[in-house]
């Protein structure tokens, strides 16, 4: 059906009734009135937001300082966890662990030549 809705003015008259449909044509403002209301109703339908917003700048605040203090949080808890695995470790631990570090990133240059993404031909079909 149709609901009407009060179009408020800034000119001498602050009368303005306007259809506002539901359904395919929603948005579509039919104005009865003069022509002096009929374009007012059209300009403020030029010139109305469509996306309005959600949420105020001041709530989108506080729920970013809300996300970044659990952030912290879970970063000074993961900080303290490898700490404490850390002093677990011991000497030999964390000569193997840096072994494989290096192992691993030496594979990892062997797969990807310098350059090769870079390239204009593509390197890996050659040969």
């Amino acid at each position: 059906g149709l609901q009407t809705v009060h179009i408020p003015r800034t000119g001498p008259t602050s009368e303005g009734v306007a259809a506002v449909q539901r359904g395919p044509g929603a948005g579509r403002v039919q104005v009865t009135g003069s022509a002096l209301e009929k374009r007012a109703a059209m300009i403020e339908g030029v010139f109305r937001n469509p996306n309005p917003a959600s949420m105020t700048v001041q709530e989108w605040g506080d729920v970013e300082v809300e996300r970044m203090q659990e952030q912290t949080i879970a970063q000074a808890k993961a900080q303290k966890e490898e700490e404490l695995r850390e002093a677990e470790m011991t000497e030999d631990d964390k000569e193997e662990r840096a072994r494989l570090k290096a192992s691993s990133w030496d594979d990892w240059k062997d797969e990807h030549p310098k350059g090769a993404g870079n390239k204009g031909d593509n390197y890996f079909k050659r040969g």
